[in-house]
């Protein structure tokens, strides 16, 4: 669990209600940490999903470098002591590639770049597919 000053709490709440302001319930700053720590482990094995489902994790981490941008430095020091070794995880498991998805430059984030080194079939597919385009 991630402990946040009250005031970087409000900074990542609002955030996350921007990213979710459609969805029925958004999720807090640990629920983000514990998908990113799924994708992790999933792109360690074989990830199984569509490159959907690869671009929607991709977001989320997205969401959480945006929530630490935001944050007070002692914010950032406790986000980044948690993402950090999740991050490696993903980074040894996975390998710089083409952009997954056609992302507009401004929004363009190193994340994107990165591909499971060790796709199952339907990613693998979508990525073939995209490739060819």
């Amino acid at each position: 669990m991630v402990t946040l000053s009250a005031e970087d709490t409000r900074r990542a709440a609002r955030l996350i209600a921007e990213a979710y302001r459609r969805a029925v319930r958004a999720p807090d700053v640990d629920r983000l940490i514990a998908h990113w720590r799924r994708t992790a482990a999933r792109v360690e094995r074989t990830y199984d999903g569509s490159v959907y489902d690869y671009l929607v994790d991709l977001d989320r981490r997205r969401l959480l470098a945006a929530i630490e941008a935001a944050l007070s430095e002692d914010g950032r020091t406790t986000l980044r002591r948690t993402l950090g070794p999740i991050d490696e995880r993903f980074e040894r498991a996975t390998m710089n590639g083409r952009p997954v998805a056609i992302v507009p430059a401004a929004d363009a984030n190193p994340w994107f770049s990165r591909v499971p080194a060790n796709p199952g079939p339907g990613l693998r597919a979508d990525l073939d597919r995209m490739r060819t385009r």
